[in-house]
Parts: structure tokens; sequence; C-alpha cells
């Protein structure tokens, strides 16, 4: 990946956190996450938050695609090429399994999606991104009121650079889009 795609990365994860989360965990956990895509020392902390926010239910899936993503940022920051297989295949199996356990947690699907549009070819997760981003489209209208409209805005900005979009589906994202950018100008006229 190059620095900018890290960036982009990094911006567009860190993003997504819903208003409505007052689980300073989930929050501390977040941001060991977005460090940890630099800071090898930031991975095995940002698990432990995880593994302890997934001891909640309704937290459980999208944990395990967080420790997933963990896994395979672990092999992205080792040095020979076994290591670096091991890791991230860990992390896929784990993030499979959350998406198992929470198909319709929109962040564990952007997480899983993400992570997956960035791994190399022969992993073979195109395929597995463009479902998760397809889901996330076909969501994000029920689910605008949960996240920050700039923050949507992101995700949409993201989904219209990364994803591959049907027309329908570029219509959908563009309507949101201009529906949110109004609503936002309305509000900073009061």
């Amino acid at each position: 990946m190059n620095r900018f795609t890290i960036f982009l990365f990094i911006m567009f994860i860190g993003s997504i956190t819903e208003i409505s989360a007052s689980n300073e965990n989930l929050k501390k956990a977040r941001d060991l996450f977005y460090e940890s895509i630099e800071d090898e020392g930031k991975i095995e902390p940002a698990m432990e938050l995880f593994r302890e926010i997934g001891q909640k239910k309704e937290y459980y899936g999208r944990s395990l695609a967080y420790i997933g993503t963990l896994y395979a940022l672990k092999g992205k920051h080792s040095f020979l090429p076994h290591n670096k297989l091991k890791w991230v295949l860990k992390g896929l199996d784990k993030m499979d399994k959350g998406i198992e356990k929470s198909p319709n947690d929109l962040e564990a699907l952007f997480i899983f999606g993400a992570t997956c549009i960035h791994l190399p070819f022969f992993f073979n997760r195109d395929d597995d991104a463009e479902r998760a981003f397809d889901k996330i489209i076909e969501m994000l209208p029920q689910k605008i009121d949960n996240y920050d409209t700039s923050l949507i805005i992101y995700v949409i900005d993201f989904l219209q650079e990364k994803a591959k979009l049907e027309s329908s589906q570029e219509k959908i994202l563009a309507n949101i889009k201009t529906e949110l950018k109004s609503d936002e100008h309305r509000i900073s006229d009061f």
C-alpha cells in the first residue's frame, strides 16, 4: 500500500464513529486500531480492548472484525513472508467469523470491506469487499441517523472511489450525499 492509500484507509476507518456510542472503551479501542496501522506496538493493546468489548453480545461480531484486521496488520508489520501470510490468514478467518456473527453491522462490514480491498490480489478477496460494499450501500439509507453526517459523506466518497458501483448504486449514493449536504447546509444556517 502506498502512503496515500494508507492515509485514506486510516481516515476512512477513523471516521466510522456512531453518534450514540458512549462506550469509552470502544472509542479507545478504535483509536488504538487506527494507530496500529503504522505502530505495531498498538496492536496487542487494541486486540485486548476489542476482546473485552466483544464480551457484549451487540459488539461481538464487530470486535471480531477489528481483531481480524489487527491480525492482518501483524502480517503487514512482520518481516518474514511466512509470518506475513500466517497472520493475514488468521486475520481473514477472524474477520469472516465477525461478519458471520454480525452480518448487518455497518462498521464491521466497513472494516471487513476496507481491509479486503487493500489486500494483495493473491488473497482473492476483492469479491468479498464488493459484497460488503454492496450491503453497506443497501443498508446506508436506514443507518444514516446513527452516524455523523460528515462521516457518512466520507464513507460515500470512499465507496465512490474504491467500490465497483452499478449505476443504480451510484444514484443511491449521490442522492444520499446531496440530501445530507442539503440538511447540513440548513442546519448551519441557524
